[in-house]
């Protein structure tokens, strides 16, 4: 499918039909305006030549009222347009947020952050744009100047012609910026999304920037993009200016030539003084359907970049919301991997051929130096990444078969990347698992050793966590994570790095409280602290050790 056939479809599917009524009633208003006006300047301007006043009052009278009833109505349904236009835009937001919601990990991976947030903003914005002003506009241009066609062929065929030839003239050289101004709109969009996700570093990472003085360094960065999207900008704005220009060219052509042969037919007596001015008026709307459809297509045209880019965005494939349910956890294998290949780039496998298995109710100690897969196991575990050889079994079954929504909520996950999410302490806690009472979210709490620290605060459980959860230190948020495993309760806890950032005797309570958590749990740790050795003597005949470094030797 080529790209225009793209663009009328995407543009057909976000229609509603209350868009399309008041489009319609609008652009009505419009061409019955241009009536109104067109033949009040006939009929007055031919009454006054003749010296026939005795109906010019009242039908001045009835014109303007008719003038001034249209006129409201148009605003009234341009207000109609506008609102639909915002509302199919809150819908498409929503849709596209949710879509981005249930997209893979690899799509993160291949694009970054600034480019994800400009295509659900900016692009998002321009799109709504297109339903705000581009369709009305180009529908009220249609059905006022097929109008005026009609109007003034009513008049004189001849008049007619000439002003269809003139917008054409202008139609024809307009077009011809259509494809520069999209490639440069396409660019815009690009260059914006650049520059989005150089200012969420800026803002996210604003301490290490103070920390190291790379203010200057970060600058810079900014203004070489900057200085891009300027130059972009500008390249738009010199085709926007020739344009212009252009078409102010064709205007006065147009206008003195219409002229010159309407006053020739007033002086031979072929129509009439307010003919000839009502024809004029026609002219107008008729070089304008042709001259701004062709200025409005261009218009168009940067915007459909935007809805081009949201139309790749469309076009990820979801995670699959089709497979099998895990309902039975009671068998005696709770993890099975083996020969699993897995590469995060072609060619550099980070998991070679790993087998492994892990007993239900059994711990399994991930050891190994960084970069050898410890949390790629986890990973994969949790089905972020389904593009692995070999075979994954949970409780005996394939783990691509089962849905992914199912498949995580048989995990408690604590990862080493801690995430809390702007709200409170018990919000953050209570995600886990739905319809949790107070008690239950203070039990986990307990369990975490983060209880005490909560209540000693001014406003307890109720106490934000601000963004990112920056109110608090690296323990403490890394033990609402853990609080956060503890709620949840699931058959399955996956471990990766949490006591990086508590002290000894924390860690000693942590291990203390998992004791508990884990008497009926299946359990995969990683930690590179040297207190391993504190839970392998805790749980003594229950741990298993994986030393992935050893046994990707061996493979």
């Amino acid at each position: 499918m080529n790209n225009k056939n793209h663009f009328i479809k995407d543009i057909r599917l976000l229609l509603s039909t209350r868009y399309i009524v008041y489009v319609v009633i609008y652009s009505l208003t419009t061409i019955f305006s241009v009536f109104v006006i067109g033949q009040s300047t006939k009929v007055l301007l031919n009454q006054l030549q003749i010296e026939d006043f005795q109906q010019f009052v009242p039908y001045i009278l009835i014109s303007v009222a008719a003038l001034l009833i249209a006129v409201m109505l148009s605003y009234v349904f341009r207000y109609l347009v506008y609102k639909e236009a915002e509302n199919i835009g809150s819908r498409l937001f929503t849709t596209l947020f949710r879509h981005v919601l249930h997209l893979p990990l690899r799509f993160f991976e291949k694009n970054t952050k600034g480019d994800i947030q400009s295509r659900l903003t900016f692009d998002v914005r321009s799109i709504i744009r297109i339903y705000r002003l581009d369709l009305s506009y180009i529908a009220s241009l249609l059905i006022g100047g097929l109008g005026s066609i009609f109007f003034i062929f009513w008049i004189r065929w001849e008049i007619g012609l000439i002003a269809i030839g003139c917008g054409l003239l202008g139609y024809f050289v307009n077009t011809r910026f259509l494809k520069p101004i999209k490639n440069q709109s396409l660019e815009i969009s690009r260059r914006m999304g650049d520059m989005t996700g150089s200012l969420t570093e800026g803002i996210l990472g604003h301490s290490v920037i103070s920390i190291f003085n790379l203010q200057g360094w970060m600058n810079r960065r900014f203004k070489i993009l900057n200085d891009k999207m300027k130059n972009t900008g500008m390249k738009i704005n010199r085709l926007g200016i020739v344009q212009g220009l252009l078409n102010a060219i064709l205007s006065n052509i147009n206008t003195y030539l219409f002229l010159g042969v309407a006053l020739l037919f007033t002086a031979h007596g072929k129509i009439q003084f307010g003919d000839m001015m009502a024809s004029f008026y026609y002219s107008q709307s008729v070089v304008s359907l042709f001259t701004n459809l062709s200025i409005a297509l261009v218009n168009l045209q940067g915007s459909s970049a935007s809805l081009e880019r949201i139309r790749e965005l469309k076009g990820e494939e979801e995670e699959s919301s089709q497979g099998n349910t895990i309902d039975d956890v009671s068998g005696t294998m709770a993890i099975e991997f083996q020969n699993v290949y897995f590469a995060y780039k072609e060619s550099e496998a980070i998991l070679k051929k790993l087998s492994f298995t892990l007993p239900k109710n059994h711990i399994l100690f991930i050891k190994g130096p960084s970069g050898v897969g410890k949390t790629t196991i986890m990973k994969l575990l949790l089905g972020l990444y389904m593009d692995y050889t070999g075979d994954i079994r949970l409780f005996g079954k394939d783990i691509r078969a089962v849905t992914p929504e199912n498949l995580r909520h048989v995990y408690s996950y604590v990862s080493q990347d801690i995430m809390l999410f702007d709200g409170t302490i018990r919000d953050n806690i209570a995600i886990a698992k739905d319809d949790v009472t107070d008690e239950d979210i203070m039990q986990a709490a307990k369990q975490a050793n983060i209880h005490d620290f909560i209540v000693s605060l001014p406003g307890g459980y109720a106490t934000s966590v601000g963004e990112r959860g920056q109110l608090f230190s690296l323990g403490q948020r890394q033990r609402i994570a853990i609080a956060r495993a503890f709620l949840k309760n699931a058959p399955i806890l996956l471990v990766d790095e949490p006591l990086s950032a508590i002290d000894n005797v924390n860690v000693q309570t942590f291990y203390e409280n998992i004791e508990t958590l884990i008497a009926d749990k299946t359990v995969i740790l990683i930690s590179h602290r040297s207190d391993s050795d504190v839970l392998l003597k805790r749980f003594a005949g229950a741990v298993d050790i994986l030393d992935l470094q050893e046994e990707q030797k061996n493979d």
